[in-house]
């Protein structure tokens, strides 16, 4: 995409929200206006993942939301080749949030922030989706690891059953 398809891209963000599927999706697309700390647009299925409309974000802000979060990765680039100029940057972060039922979530928030010349923020679009299960899946299989190298080792079973004993706990 040149610098011109992703200036009308970017300014459009109207439209691209026009032709997003409306439907209850595992991925929330959203356009923040860093200007004024507000969603201009994020999909229906937020509710689903957040138990809040749009309306409920703009006023409780997403920030209230967050327990923890962690970077996974960010890099900044010149927009237009010029270092001088309007900036991108890319990121993943995840974030345990809790919802408005009190249930804590793991979300991955995937973005593009766009800064001016003046190198501040002006606009963040992105894709949410909730990751608990894919990190759920990915202890259970380290536990299971874990416990078939103790079953494969030294161990006496006395041993053996107290190590898988605490590894069920960690399931529970």
């Amino acid at each position: 995409m040149n610098e011109i398809e992703t200036k009308i891209s970017v300014d459009n963000t109207n439209t691209v929200a026009a032709i997003m599927p409306q439907v209850n999706s595992d991925q929330v697309f959203y356009d923040f206006d860093c200007y004024t700390q507000n969603y201009k647009f994020i999909t229906p299925s937020v509710s689903k993942l957040f138990g809040y409309n749009i309306n409920e974000l703009n006023e409780l802000k997403f920030e209230k939301l967050i327990i923890s979060q962690h970077e996974e990765y960010k890099t900044k680039y010149p927009l237009n080749g010029k270092t001088d100029g309007p900036q991108i940057e890319e990121k993943l972060t995840v974030y345990q949030i809790e919802t408005k039922n009190g249930e804590h979530k793991w979300i991955e928030d995937n973005s593009i922030t766009l800064f001016d010349a003046n190198n501040l923020k002006t606009k963040r679009m992105g894709l949410l989706r909730d990751v608990g299960e894919i990190l759920r899946e990915g202890k259970l299989k380290q536990i299971i690891l874990d416990i078939l190298e103790a079953a494969n080792s030294e161990k006496n079973l006395s041993e053996l059953f107290r190590f898988i004993h605490s590894y069920i706990n960690k399931l529970m």
